[in-house]
């Protein structure tokens, strides 16, 4: 996930291979990134899959460390 500085033209990795597709991102204030996806925690069959998985996670934008993961959106 890379963050970009328009006036700069540069960019900013802010992480890597996140273990699943990133379907959105988001600023949490001026120092923090969030990135969403969609996890499937029920199969047809009523039976859980994917139910460890986070659904998305908030990253320092400065350093890309971990701060906290979530599972669903509200």
């Amino acid at each position: 996930m890379l963050t970009w500085d328009v006036a700069k033209g540069t960019c900013l990795t802010v992480c890597t291979n996140v273990g699943q597709k990133v379907a959105r991102v988001t600023w949490l204030g001026n120092d923090r990134v969030v990135w969403g996806t969609t996890v499937t925690y029920w199969s047809e069959g009523g039976k859980p899959v994917d139910h460890d998985k986070p659904a998305g996670a908030v990253l320092d934008r400065a350093t890309g460390h971990l701060r906290w993961t979530f599972r669903g959106f509200v």
